[in-house]
């Protein structure tokens, strides 16, 4: 009976450093490293020490949100990293996706740099692809 007292404290303890875990992934940190150092500390301590780091350069705590000119398809917009390469043909607005290749149409294999669209087979200039 004298047990359940320290193991109900350590369980408690054990929950509020898993927040801190779950926080830390919506920081894009570890969530076992984040866990580990609120155990080792105090979730307080953690917590504390998580909001001061913020988010690694470069990476958004929101949600990334997509430009309205974007015309993905639905199965694209479900991967958002797919569907911010979705472009279209200058030529003839043909919709095409640079990182999936779909609507793309390689010519030469000794020149893989060449891509052309896939529906008037003229060449992609460089600004399709954000150079």
């Amino acid at each position: 009976m004298d047990i359940l007292i320290p193991l109900g404290l350590l369980l408690l303890h054990s929950i509020f450093c898993g927040c801190v875990g779950l926080m830390a992934k919506d920081y894009k940190r570890s969530p076992i490293a984040w866990f580990i150092l609120s155990f080792l500390f105090s979730p307080i301590a953690g917590f504390v020490f998580l909001r001061v780091a913020g988010a690694p350069q470069g990476a958004s705590v929101e949600e990334d949100i997509l430009p309205d000119n974007l015309t993905a398809t639905e199965e694209d917009r479900e991967d958002k990293a797919v569907a911010t390469h979705e472009v279209t043909c200058p030529k003839c607005d043909a919709s095409m996706n640079t990182h999936t290749g779909r609507g793309i149409w390689q010519k030469d294999e000794k020149q893989p740099w060449a891509l052309y669209c896939e529906k008037c087979k003229e060449p992609l200039p460089p600004a399709c692809f954000g150079a």
